[in-house]
């Protein structure tokens, strides 16, 4: 079997979703997310902490106490444009007047955009801030009540702030767990858990992710309906621990200081969606620069996102950079097979824009999607047979 492009044609034709493919498809897309910043949101976060003159509402860097509070805003709204958009109205944390911020909430409530997995919290950061102030003010600092937490053992600090973390106004086990990525990623506290939480109940995602990859479709939850047995759930304890060690000794080394359990979590959860649908390459990417879009039309002339669109996308791959999320690609693993916008940093991987006949340009006007959608279905139509092989032979 080959491609059809001439310029693909000399490659060796992989479907990513066999399960015998799915481990080395799994680390190459984590190799490439961690090169080009894909992955979570810590690039991001980074370039707003030390932004300075205009782009800053301080014109500053953020001290450290300016950090540990953006942090706690990114456990909150799961977004780092709108943890953004509230530190840039509310840069001191010990300085917020309360009356002050429910008038600026209720005011630029419909401005506002927090994650899904967080929406529940739209509207409620006075109870929020009020909650952090009551059980911070008594450490005297942010920077004190974290580091009240740590101890020698890195894995056991992340467990005391996550623990502690979860006493906050409406932080449960998602929003804890970005606080901490965040302190680990953007504050550079030493906290790397050694564990992705894969056996927590409520961790179903990660845990679904985890059993795709190693072809265990017939324990999925969402799929069976059924929860894990006793076997089943030391099953995932056990390859949740090889898994860490394969993809650290995998990556590259530039990227090793930067990897944790932390984006191997959100790795695994968007892997499935990769395989089955809401994911590609250069997905993560395209998603900031959509919610920048909108803020940044939303706040205008209010909060400068000049950060973001003058630096951080810089660190994009050049492919995705500076494009929005694309619908339209969601999609396009599950019905070829195949993983887009890697083939320049890997020689064996096709061109898919030429293998599909699509204009990497599209990607800048939304109202292309149902051109790529079309593009896409042509091609599986043409080339790939119900099960999801290569229907074409080149001779």
């Amino acid at each position: 079997m080959s491609y059809v492009h001439q310029e693909n044609r000399d490659k060796p034709y992989i479907d990513w979703r066999l399960p015998e493919n799915r481990k080395k498809g799994f680390l190459l897309w984590l190799d490439w997310r961690l090169t080009y910043n894909d992955l979570d949101h810590y690039m991001v976060a980074n370039t707003y902490r030390n932004s300075t003159g205009l782009k800053s509402p301080t014109g500053k860097p953020m001290t450290d106490e300016q950090t540990l509070w953006y942090c706690l805003l990114f456990g909150c709204t799961y977004q780092t444009e709108m943890a953004w958009v509230l530190y840039y109205n509310f840069p001191n944390f010990w300085e917020i007047d309360f009356d002050d911020l429910a008038k600026w909430n209720v005011a630029n409530l419909d401005k506002q955009l927090y994650a899904k997995d967080t929406k529940y919290n739209k509207g409620r950061i006075v109870e929020q801030v009020k909650s952090m102030r009551d059980i911070i003010e008594p450490y005297g600092s942010i920077r004190k009540w974290v580091d009240n937490q740590l101890v020698d053992d890195e894995s056991q600090s992340f467990v005391n702030v996550y623990n502690e973390t979860l006493k906050l106004h409406k932080f449960g086990r998602m929003t804890s767990w970005l606080f901490t990525q965040a302190l680990f990623e953007t504050a550079n506290v030493p906290i790397r858990p050694d564990t992705m939480l894969c056996t927590d109940p409520s961790s179903w995602s990660v845990r679904s992710g985890l059993c795709y990859l190693y072809n265990r479709n017939d324990i999925i939850e969402s799929e069976t309906k059924k929860s894990l047995s006793k076997d089943d759930m030391a099953f995932v304890a056990v390859k949740e621990k090889e898994l860490y060690k394969e993809a650290a000794d995998y990556i590259s080394p530039s990227n090793k200081k930067i990897f944790s359990n932390f984006l191997l979590e959100s790795h695994l959860c968007q892997y499935k969606k990769l395989m089955l649908g809401g994911d590609y390459a250069g997905h993560s990417s395209g998603d900031h620069v959509s919610r920048a879009l909108h803020l940044r039309e939303k706040w205008i002339n209010e909060v400068n996102f000049d950060a973001f669109f003058e630096d951080a996308i810089m660190n994009h791959h050049p492919l995705v950079r500076g494009k929005r999320e694309s619908k339209a690609l969601r999609d396009l693993c599950l019905k070829t097979g195949q993983m887009i916008n890697m083939h320049q940093d890997h020689n064996f991987m096709p061109n898919l824009y030429l293998e599909i006949g699509l204009d990497s340009e599209w990607l800048m006007d939304r109202d292309k999607d149902r051109m790529i959608v079309q593009a896409i279905d042509t091609y599986k139509n043409d080339h790939i047979d119900e099960k999801g092989l290569a229907k074409f032979m080149v001779s």
